[in-house]
């Protein structure tokens, strides 16, 4: 029997996060692991969205990646500050050279786990079912209003730990949105371009919210560069209310 259309993209982005696999454990490039984390992503975003609109949380407890999404978040991370400490005015050599040590450590044993990470990914591919028909549209236009409702509650509490949290609903909404087939993704009305600007102010933010946080844990930074990156974080912040506020948009 036909297989329908989410099944079939869900299937690409897993053999997409094996191309992944196989391809950082010859290259080791950080863009690889950020591409893998995002498909991932988005595996669990629409797993989430049928197991509500085919009331089955059977189809989101299906999801074995997320021990492979930590491990390679934790080496993102450890890549991203390295290259945020080394653009410092005064970079701190020794702990970028700690940090450069630990980041070959973990990157070592991600691979070494690269064959058990396949194996789980090629059995998620043969154990993945799902209804053969597609949501009704009544079903999916119901799940979007629920989801933009909750999104825009986080977003009125106005705090930053609430706008977090507002970043993530709409992230996952958008995954599911651009996933949807093309008859169905027009009977949802969203202002894709809009929200995509919204996406961009939240992630500007959040990216120097992060800065912030990782700067202050080092201890040895300056403190008028961490002044200027708050400066920047607020500017950020206040954008993204601004322009994330249009309730009419949504």
């Amino acid at each position: 029997m036909r297989k329908n259309a989410f099944h079939t993209y869900i299937v690409s982005l897993l053999r997409a996060v094996e191309w992944q696999l196989n391809a950082y454990q010859k290259k080791r490039q950080p863009e690889i692991l950020h591409r893998m984390r995002v498909d991932i992503k988005k595996i669990k975003a629409l797993l989430s969205f049928l197991a509500k609109v085919f009331n089955d949380k059977t189809i989101s407890a299906s999801n074995s990646l997320p021990p492979l999404f930590h491990q390679a978040g934790c080496i993102r991370e450890l890549q991203i500050n390295s290259k945020l400490l080394k653009e410092l005015p005064q970079p701190p050599l020794g702990l970028i050279k700690k940090m450069a040590i630990k980041e070959k450590r973990m990157t070592e044993q991600f691979c070494v786990r690269i064959p058990a990470h396949l194996l789980q990914v090629k059995q998620f591919v043969r154990r993945l079912e799902l209804p053969d028909e597609l949501p009704k549209r009544k079903k999916i236009k119901k799940y979007f209003k629920k989801k933009i409702k909750k999104a825009l509650k986080e977003l009125n509490l106005g705090e930053r730990d609430s706008l977090h949290r507002f970043r993530m609903e709409i992230k996952k909404l958008m995954y599911v949105h651009k996933a949807l087939p093309r008859r169905l993704r027009a009977s949802i009305a969203l202002d894709e371009k809009y929200i995509d600007r919204v996406q961009k102010k939240a992630g500007d933010w959040h990216d120097a919210e992060t800065v912030i946080k990782f700067l202050k844990s080092v201890g040895s930074i300056p403190d008028n560069y961490i002044s200027k990156m708050k400066e920047k974080e607020i500017k950020n912040f206040n954008a993204l209310k601004s322009i994330a506020g249009n309730q009419k948009k949504w």
